[in-house]
């Protein structure tokens, strides 16, 4: 009786398909170099990591210049920009749909947000509008008349 053996091409351990030398469990992970968030302030009473999410929402340092902080916490971003107009895109939309109008704006962004600007104009224009015919019923009382 005759047995063949067959040679196995050697795997590398630690290796992944693509030659990049990280493993698909190791891959995940922060650079060891940079410093975690949590560690920039140790006081007990500081700002709380949720390590479940991995966020932290407030600020570290409320009281160091905010020009020269590292982190300012998560709350920053979700209150300035963009976010706060989606935020006022969504209150319109509830709004709308309580007064019977069909708008939703996860499924028609571009249709809710074009709705949302067109209402806000109608309210500045009728503020407007209430504005001038106040100045014209009792005058200007800056005025040097």
């Amino acid at each position: 009786m005759r047995v063949t053996l067959r040679i196995l091409p050697q795997v590398k351990k630690g290796v992944c398909g693509n030659g990049s030398g990280i493993t698909g469990t190791n891959r995940d992970l922060r650079i060891r170099e940079d410093i975690p968030k949590y560690l920039l302030n140790l006081d007990e009473n500081s700002a709380y990591y949720d390590p479940k999410i991995r966020s932290m929402r407030e600020d570290l340092n409320p009281d160091d210049n905010p020009n020269e902080k590292f982190y300012a916490g998560y709350n920053r971003y979700r209150m300035g920009g963009q976010a706060l107009e989606w935020k006022q895109v969504n209150i319109h939309a509830w709004k709308a749909s309580g007064r019977g109008q069909d708008i939703h704006p996860e499924a028609a962004l571009t249709q809710a947000e074009l709705h949302y600007r067109w209402e806000k104009d109608i309210e500045e224009k009728k503020r407007l509008c209430k504005k001038e015919k106040i100045m014209e019923k009792y005058g200007n009382a800056a005025s040097e008349d």
